[in-house]
């Protein structure tokens, strides 16, 4: 982690969620793209999110009615 934080330009991969694991990367340069209130605002979202972004879904509202989230992660941020 700290090779690539070292870097000085971000490297040519998408994120996923080794981004996550084991622990939250300090990088953020590689979500600037990414809207406010995009799917990973959502609690506890996990898998589900980063599957949506490689689906294409970038924000909250672009969430299709019928698609399976648990109660918690109806609100961003579980609120």
């Amino acid at each position: 982690m700290f090779e690539t934080i070292a870097l000085p330009q971000c490297p040519e991969i998408r994120i996923g969620e080794y981004c996550d694991n084991p622990y939250g990367c300090p990088v953020t340069i590689c979500r600037k793209h990414l809207p406010e209130s995009n799917i990973f605002d959502l609690y506890r979202g996990g898998k589900k999110c980063y599957k949506m972004y490689y689906d294409g879904i970038l924000t909250v509202g672009d969430i299709p009615e019928d698609y399976k989230l648990g109660q918690p992660q109806k609100n961003p941020k579980g609120l």
